[in-house]
């Protein structure tokens, strides 16, 4: 029996923000954490930081006006502004700015942003242009404008690079689920192309502005909108998705969760339950004021956008750069008995990721513990198995306020009513009388029947201890002698090898294959049905004291 607790944890500092998160060798050694002194001094008593260190610098192509940060295209720093660029530019009468449009710059040294030019003459129109996003061959385009009756209101559309005139774009449509009641704005394609997020206050919002997904088929076609399952919407509002380069993480803009104020910037974790576990960036990034169109560009350094005190204009974009102490990570544990508080050995724990996915399998020492490295802002589930003791599986949601990480597990003995077999005594032999194990063609897995029956053998051992057993494995007669011979071996190894999993000695078995040589049944053209009972395994008494 299982049972399932979802404990949040502190673990340790998060490795970095914006290139894809590292991955620990779990392969590695863990004597090198045994000895190890953790000399870095954690900022525990000011959660408002939590554990984040960022600087910011405010880009050179900033005006008077608002300006957003977007994305690269083709190594061009792609944004939004509502720049002046000529003496007759329209107002919003929303915002009293000239109305936003796209442009590209120059991307320096050091991520400097340099010499701002009009995106794109076709899509700079009289209305306002916001977020856009492009596939990873940069041959597709997402972008969102204003609606005339409602310069706050934003639609998404499509496009398609022309490849006969370079710069231009062609094939443009509105998406399947525009609707001109709400807005649609924020899109980012996954790094894959497999799935459009984007921000909406479409009707089911949990908030104002919720972050929805549509995934992209193959043909470029778009499916049902879902909002992005997991605890990022809130009743507030929630804008501008962007997932890490491995598509592990999403980075997105909250006026909810835990906050500073305002919009502040928040990274969640995905799993195979939706993207849990939302952690605010802290008070290093985040003000009183709106912090938003967070996208990455190398390890440490992204761009973010923010109206805080101190810009040129009403929106500036700002270059990030993130500081953190390198801080090796540690789960200690231990596995004991819950009635006793034994400690127990050779308890087998497998450690799941956050995509389900075993990453680790490890067996406690004879004081019952264990180690091993762990990564910050990730979700681990751990399952605890002993034989006679009913498993345990824990949920782990790590942060990073900790170095270290002390778990217990503690395991109930297993209650199991199992019958035991007969054993029957005949001139020739003796052996113990079970049901059939039946075996699928050409297969040696043991079925959830055949366990139930090796159940009540090893039942009948643990009652018996005097008994030694021989176990022969036989197949049926189809396909060739020398194959169906080592299939047997394997079924018979199989069997063997569930009764040593259980706690039998090794000495008290022996598993040998006899092939199709000693059939039950006779037959040149057998049945399924006799083949059936010819696929069988018999559990010999080789020694009884």
């Amino acid at each position: 029996m299982k049972k399932y607790y979802s404990v949040l944890l502190a673990i340790a500092p998060f490795t970095f923000l914006f290139a894809q998160p590292s991955v620990f060798n779990y392969e590695s050694n863990l004597s090198e954490y045994d000895n190890l002194v953790y000399d870095v001094a954690l900022n525990e008593d000011s959660p408002g930081s939590n554990g984040f260190s960022f600087v910011l610098e405010n880009v050179s192509i900033n005006t008077k006006y608002s300006d957003f940060s977007c994305g690269l295209f083709r190594g061009k720093f792609i944004s939004y502004s509502a720049r002046k660029i000529g003496a007759l530019d329209r107002k919003d009468r929303h915002t009293n700015e000239p109305f936003t449009k796209l442009f590209c710059s120059d991307v320096t040294e050091n991520w400097n942003i340099e010499r701002p030019l009009l995106f794109s003459y076709l899509l700079n129109k009289n209305e306002n242009l916001g977020g856009v996003a492009f596939s990873e061959d940069e041959k597709t385009l997402y972008f969102t404008k204003s609606i005339k009756e409602d310069t706050r209101k934003f639609q998404l559309f499509k496009a398609t690079a022309d490849e006969k005139r370079p710069g231009k774009w062609k094939d443009i449509n509105g998406v399947h689920f525009n609707n001109r009641q709400y807005s649609i704005e924020d899109p980012f394609l996954s790094p894959d192309g497999t799935m459009l997020f984007f921000a909406s206050n479409m009707p089911g919002s949990i908030g104002g502005y919720d972050i929805y997904q549509a995934s992209v088929g193959k043909d470029g076609s778009l499916g049902e909108v879902k909002s992005v399952r997991g605890n990022i919407n809130t009743i507030e509002d929630e804008k501008f998705p962007r997932t890490s380069a491995d598509g592990k993480y999403l980075y997105f803009s909250s006026k909810g969760h835990e906050n500073n104020g305002g919009f502040d910037l928040f990274m969640t974790r995905r799993t195979t339950q939706g993207y849990s576990s939302v952690v605010n960036l802290g008070n290093t990034v985040n003000t009183e004021k709106d912090e938003i169109a967070f996208f990455p560009a190398e390890e440490n350094i992204g761009f973010i956008t923010s109206n805080r005190e101190g810009g040129l204009g009403g929106y500036d974009i700002y270059k990030v750069r993130e500081f953190h102490p390198e801080l090796l990570q540690k789960l200690n544990g231990q596995v004991i008995d819950a009635k006793t508080n034994e400690p127990l050995s050779e308890a087998y724990l497998h450690i799941i990721d956050a995509d389900g996915v075993e990453i680790k399998q490890l067996k406690t020492d004879n004081d019952g513990k264990f180690n091993m490295p762990i990564k910050a802002f990730d979700v681990y589930t751990i399952t605890c198995e002993k034989s006679c003791f009913n498993s345990e599986t824990i949920r782990l949601e790590t942060n990073n306020k900790k170095s270290v990480l002390q778990l217990q597990m503690k395991l109930e003995k297993e209650i199991i009513e199992v019958e035991t077999v007969e054993m029957i005594v005949k001139t020739d032999k003796k052996y113990l009388k079970a049901d059939n194990i039946q075996f699928d063609y050409n297969s040696a897995e043991i079925t959830s029947e055949a366990q139930s029956i090796l159940n009540t053998i090893y039942q009948t051992l643990i009652e018996q201890p005097e008994i030694r057993l021989e176990l022969n494995a036989h197949t049926d007669s189809q396909g060739d002698f020398d194959y169906n011979l080592k299939l047997s071996q394997r079924r018979a190894n199989s069997a063997m090898l569930y009764l040593l999993a259980k706690g039998i000695d090794q000495s008290r078995l022996n598993a040998f294959g006899k092939g199709e040589s000693e059939p039950l049944i006779d037959c040149e053209l057998c049945t399924e049905s006799q083949h059936e009972t010819n696929r069988r395994i018999e559990f010999l008494i080789i020694e009884s004291n």
